[in-house]
């Protein structure tokens, strides 16, 4: 189960849990930041997603879908995203907060137990952020 969000674990809101049933490739999509619709053809879309901040558990007021793929060896996570403001993020450190930022991220649900799981995140600058 994978479950798409923009904070961690810990902050998502409480209700029914997003469930995505993960599209499969047999052959990996190239990891370059360009999504050629050949590449991610068999991917599922997600979208309508909801706020963190400032408005928690609103709907985002800005356009964004997740594309996700998987093969025998991986899990692949891609993001298009539209804003109508400039960007935001900071020069940090790895596994550095990154709430202030704009960012994405996914988390997986590996045990399907709603409490351990595997947080990665990333903001336009590539600063990664993984805890689990």
């Amino acid at each position: 189960m994978i479950l798409l969000a923009a904070a961690g674990a810990q902050s998502l809101p409480s209700g029914p849990t997003f469930q995505l049933v993960v599209g499969v490739t047999d052959e990996a999509p190239h990891i370059d930041g360009v999504l050629e619709a050949d590449e991610w053809a068999g991917a599922v879309v997600a979208s309508d997603f909801i706020q963190f901040q400032p408005r928690r558990g609103s709907s985002a007021t800005e356009r964004t879908e997740a594309l996700v793929l998987q093969d025998d060896q991986a899990i692949y996570v891609a993001f298009r995203v539209w804003d109508s403001q400039s960007p935001t993020a900071q020069i940090t450190r790895r596994d550095a907060s990154l709430t202030s930022d704009d960012m994405v991220g996914f988390i997986l649900d590996t045990y399907r137990d709603h409490q351990t799981a595997y947080l990665f995140m990333t903001n336009l600058l590539s600063t990664q952020h993984s805890a689990g």
